[in-house]
């Protein structure tokens, strides 16, 4: 009985580490954590190692499970009261946690919405967008890149002209096909990928993933850097790091264009913007913090359209002073219609 009960759980020990092993490996083909860049075998050491960790810390558990049971049910109310305390403890820093604090998904795309000084006039502007357009294009790790100024026709869209969103998608880390898998290419004797007449890449199933990103690029955070690099020209302000569908909601909760702000209020523009610009260069100072994401909006300089109104000319139309200003304010501006619930 004994040498049958051992041969047993010989049986079984040996049936687990098989089952482990097989789940490492697919894990491993579908995973690979330490990057295609690394072998097949490298990457199947390390998840191995992980799965081994976790099934040493639970085969510990059940070692020790019904000795610590009994020493928490001679503490029940002591063991009960810390678990209550905890729970309670945790939604209470639930509620309080801002989304703005929630790691962001990768998008594939970043939206670089920097803006001009606000006297900057129209020919200007485009060519500071044309400028960043083909800054940007430079890149070798960005795949296209769309700009555009000002508002489009929606009086849900309050944008001024030196306000830019240029939408930026950048290329994936390997070449992917058309359902974003990774695709493997031929190589030669030496490693190097084999080019056909027209110098593209011949597809191998045997071959090597080809990388799209520079050596000292290892993150879209990289790309990133390197696009506010490109980008830095005299008389734009800088961005923070956004992306197209995130700063929606980024901009429906926080009413900016980053998920963190100062709001400033003072007696005049003026003064408000003074001490923007001041605690701009303080923030930049705070450890911790980017300084090249750190900007303070410009507001005084804006253009002014003055008239003039002859009295006279529209003396003779029938017209009095208050209904050119309502045209004016209509055609300008715009004017409140009505008011729905």
């Amino acid at each position: 009985d004994n040498m049958e009960q051992r041969h047993q759980t010989v049986f079984t020990w040996v049936k687990n580490i098989l089952y482990a092993g097989l789940v490492a490996f697919f894990l491993t083909r579908a995973w690979m954590p330490l990057g295609v860049n690394k072998s097949l075998f490298t990457n199947y050491i390390f998840v191995a190692g992980i799965i081994a960790i976790l099934m040493a810390v639970f085969f510990t558990i059940i070692h020790f499970y019904e000795q610590v049971l009994r020493f928490l049910l001679r503490m029940r109310w002591v063991f009960l009261a810390t678990v209550t305390g905890l729970v309670i403890w945790g939604v209470n820093i639930f509620q309080n946690t801002g989304q703005e604090f929630m790691p962001s998904l990768d998008e594939g795309s970043f939206l670089l919405m920097p803006t001009s000084m606000p006297y900057t006039g129209m020919q200007q502007n485009i060519n500071y967008l044309r400028a960043l357009d083909m800054a940007v294009t430079a890149i070798p790790e960005v795949e296209s890149v769309v700009g555009k100024l000002g508002r489009v026709e929606s009086a849900l869209d309050p944008a001024p002209i030196s306000m830019y969103e240029n939408v930026i998608l950048y290329k994936s880390e390997y070449k992917v096909d058309e359902d974003g898998h990774r695709m493997r290419f031929k190589v030669d004797e030496n490693g190097e990928f084999v080019r056909d007449e027209k110098g593209e890449l011949v597809p191998d199933k045997n071959g090597k993933y080809f990388r799209q990103w520079r050596d000292h690029i290892r993150t879209p955070d990289d790309i990133w850097q390197e696009i506010v690099a490109a980008t830095k020209l005299p008389g734009v302000t800088s961005a923070p790091k956004l992306q197209p569908i995130e700063t929606r909601l980024v901009m429906l909760q926080t009413g900016m264009r980053a998920p963190m702000g100062i709001k400033v209020k003072g007696p005049d523009l003026k003064s408000i913007e003074e001490f923007g610009l001041k605690l701009e260069k303080y923030l930049k100072e705070v450890p911790g913090v980017k300084a090249a994401a750190v900007f303070a909006d410009r507001i005084v300089g804006k253009p002014y359209m003055e008239f003039e109104i002859d009295r006279k000319a529209i003396a003779r139309y029938g017209l009095s002073i208050a209904d050119v200003q309502r045209y004016i304010q209509a055609s300008v501006g715009g004017m409140a219609m009505t008011t729905t619930v």
